[in-house]
This record gives C-alpha cells, structure tokens and sequence, in this order.
C-alpha cells in the first residue's frame, strides 16, 4: 500500500506567519492574553488555506483549521 499523506512539514507557515503563532502560544492566560493570542491567530491566519503542520505542548500537530475548532485552539491557544 502506497501513503500518499504529505510528509510533515509540507504545510509549515512562513517566518512571519510562525512569529505570530509563537506570539500567541505566549500570551498569558489572562483575559488581556486572551484578547491578544486571537489577534495574533487571525493575523497568522490571514488569507491561509489548508492544512497547517505545527507544534504545541511538544507534539507535532497537522491542523485543518476550518474542519477542526478544537485542534485551531490548541494550536494556538494552548494555555488556555
């Protein structure tokens, strides 16, 4: 049987996309935080189609944002 699922990595978001996931997996959990880490989410999400291969809490995740409302949070706001 031949895997025809892309290799991880395939769908990586650009540098200034992955700042603002890192920005905002580093938002305190706070309400400011909060309000921040969804900025910064719909800012590394402007205009991206697809899947997203990235990486919370140590694991490597393959997002399909507009499939999946829970892994998009986890992604992005795993300290909440």
């Amino acid at each position: 049987m031949t895997d025809v699922t892309p290799a991880y990595g395939t769908h990586a978001l650009g540098p200034w996309r992955r700042r603002f996931l890192r920005m905002a997996q580093a938002m305190p959990p706070s309400w400011l935080g909060r309000r921040g880490a969804l900025v910064a989410r719909r800012l590394a999400l402007l205009g991206w189609q697809g899947p997203i291969d990235g990486e919370a809490e140590g694991h490597r995740l393959r997002v399909h944002l507009h499939d999946n409302v829970s892994e998009r949070k986890f992604l992005f706001m795993p300290q909440f």
